[in-house]
């Protein structure tokens, strides 16, 4: 066999010695990769856990793999929720994409004072889901982040615990450069940013507003630059 290069994914890991069959699109993902009979692949449910697996049958419609071995999962680091104001779906889904390949556990759409209803719709949410699938494989990720929303902003400036709660605005304090490793959540606004009755009821909830050095970015872009200054912040304390 050769080595394990594909990952695919299955709704949940089948014991050792076991059979699971792959849905349409993980044959043709099977396909698009050129796999065969004997080949060996890498399976994921989401649950952080790998399962080592072979192709036992593969035709045009169907393909059945054999469970090898279980690899337990490995510690992602922090726990990282971002929170993210509805915005275009294109550029929701270039952001899921990124910040699944970034490490977040957590992806949840939040509708803001200034969110068009139509960008805060729970009907993006399923095609966020397989974006954030599809990008795990990519990145060689053996979970994915899992995708809500819309929830309002009261909701989420009230009901998120992490330790570490930033509340992204470009008036902010500047981002902190060490942080303990601990459970944290990013706030990102909308397009047209916080509104200053937004701002300070998050203050007053606890959350520490705080700005990036780049300056005024596009929300997307933002929420990316604030993930990897978050993660390493965290790692400078570790």
């Amino acid at each position: 066999m050769r080595d394990p290069r594909a990952r695919l994914i299955v709704p949940a890991l089948a014991a050792v010695g076991e059979s699971v069959p792959l849905s349409p699109q993980e044959v043709a993902h099977a396909h698009a990769r050129r796999l065969r009979v004997g080949d060996s692949v890498l399976l994921s449910d989401g649950s952080g856990r790998t399962a080592v697996s072979e192709i036992v049958r593969l035709s045009r419609r169907e393909a059945i793999v054999r469970v090898r071995k279980i690899v337990p999962g490995l510690s992602g680091g922090i726990p990282v929720s971002l929170y993210l104001a509805g915005l275009r779906p294109e550029r929701l889904a270039w952001a899921v994409e990124k910040a699944t390949e970034l490490g977040a556990a957590r992806i949840v759409i939040v509708a803001s004072d200034r969110t068009q209803s139509f960008r805060a719709a729970a009907g993006l949410v399923p095609r966020l889901e397989r974006v954030a699938r599809e990008s795990s494989k990519q990145c060689e990720r053996s979970d994915w982040p899992t995708v809500a929303g819309p929830v309002d902003l009261e909701s989420v400036l009230g009901d998120e615990s992490s330790e570490h709660r930033l509340f992204l605005d470009s008036e902010g304090d500047r981002f902190p450069r060490r942080m303990a490793a601990a459970p944290s959540a990013l706030l990102v606004g909308p397009e047209g940013g916080w509104t200053d009755d937004e701002r300070e009821r998050a203050v007053k909830r606890g959350w520490k507003v705080v700005g990036l050095p780049a300056g005024l970015l596009r929300a997307e872009t933002a929420a990316i630059a604030a993930l990897v200054l978050l993660r390493s912040a965290a790692a400078e304390r570790s």
